[in-house]
């Protein structure tokens, strides 16, 4: 029997297990043969996320500018005199985590699928696709479709941003900015990415769920972005759940990463978040096999942690988004004045990637944006 299951082989579980097995006997189980594959993330991350990994980061390039690309064709420029963002590949990113994870001592079976799991007299029986493994716990890392978070019960997320992603075979001229762009036509409830890789270029975007699939917007993306005839080296595709989740955890059990919705509300990133609420779980399972206690009032402490640490800038988020969803590509142009305001731009070169919301509170207090932005939001908002 193990101290630790963990489902899932993805960076949630691989961080999770690498923690965890320093102390506690930890399998992780991966329903995929490989780790990092299917790969459905743009790839980048900010540069602290990637300090607080403690890896060494697989780079294809390195961001400290960006183009903000208004739906009129505007563009806001947006540079620092540092590095912000690095565009990683994700396949090799998530094999060293694992390998990380194995030579702190956890073990990882590959093409094994959870199933279900039972928890009876302090210990979890969990039925895989190769038979019953069990253990004192279980960590729901296995994604934004997560069976462990669903088998809660009414713990789905608010709502699923679907997202679209080529690999172009284009080298960019410019390797260090990325492209942002927004509007209805494009990205309807998200917004869409032009990356620089080296090599080639990667482009992306999301969409609300009601806006229909990502793929009739990609044709509107490639033609924006001058890539249309460019050939495709590879496609990726996949979701992302926003608004949080009614509860991470219960009895003998807890959900890290896009399991628990610790999401980015604003960017969509999950990496920084796992990296944060990972220690709040360690210390919860220590106190749990210190006590020999894993009631779900014990494993409350988890997400009392985590939230004290993330739940703001979710929360902030999602007020964000409630009202970014609303917009039009008319209040798009519109808010384009409000960040002439030099001020306002400093504070977005020197923006906190993993806590953008700060930007917008800075902005309620900006008396350009006060002027322009704030009767555009007031209208969006009673719309």
């Amino acid at each position: 029997m193990y101290d630790v299951i963990v489902i899932g082989g993805g960076p949630a579980g691989t961080i999770t297990a690498d923690l965890l097995a320093k102390d506690h006997d930890v399998l992780v189980i991966e329903e995929h043969d490989v780790i990092g594959k299917p790969a459905q993330c743009a790839g980048f991350l900010s540069v602290e996320c990637a300090d607080a990994l403690g890896i060494d980061v697989p780079k294809y390039s390195v961001i400290d500018a960006s183009d903000f690309i208004f739906p009129d064709g505007k563009v806001l420029t947006i540079e620092s005199d540092r590095p912000r963002m690095i565009v990683t590949d994700r396949a090799v990113l998530d094999q060293r985590l694992a390998e990380r994870a194995v030579g702190s001592g956890a073990k990882i079976s590959l093409s094994t699928r959870y199933i279900s799991h039972a928890v009876k007299d302090g210990k979890v029986s969990v039925q895989t696709s190769k038979g019953i493994i069990e253990s004192k716990m279980i960590i729901g890392a296995d994604g934004h479709s997560s069976k462990v978070a669903s088998s809660l019960g009414n713990n789905e997320p608010k709502e699923y941003v679907r997202g679209m992603v080529f690999d172009m075979d284009h080298r960019s001229e410019v390797q260090n900015k990325i492209d942002l762009l927004f509007g209805t036509d494009i990205a309807p409830g998200f917004f869409a990415w032009v990356i620089p890789c080296g090599d080639f270029t990667r482009v992306g975007l999301c969409t609300s769920r009601s806006a229909g699939t990502p793929s009739e917007y990609m044709k509107v993306l490639l033609k924006r972005s001058g890539l249309q005839d460019e050939t495709i080296l590879r496609k990726y595709c996949g979701k992302i759940p926003m608004g949080g989740r009614r509860t991470t955890y219960s009895d003998n059990l807890m959900l890290i990463g896009d399991a628990a919705g610790q999401i980015k509300q604003i960017s969509g990133g999950g990496l920084s978040p796992i990296v944060r609420s990972a220690p709040h779980l360690k210390r919860i399972v220590d106190k749990a096999f210190e006590k020999d206690d894993f009631s779900r009032r014990m494993m409350s402490g988890y997400e009392k942690g985590w939230r004290s640490e993330i739940g703001k800038e979710i929360r902030n988020g999602c007020l964000m988004r409630s009202l970014y969803k609303k917009m039009n590509n008319d209040d798009f142009c519109k808010m384009y004045p409000a960040f002439s305001d030099e001020r306002l731009r400093q504070r977005m070169r020197d923006i906190d990637i993993d806590n953008t919301s700060s930007v917008a509170k800075y902005a309620l207090i900006n008396p350009t944006f006060m002027k322009v932005g704030l009767p555009i939001g007031l209208k969006v908002l009673f719309r």
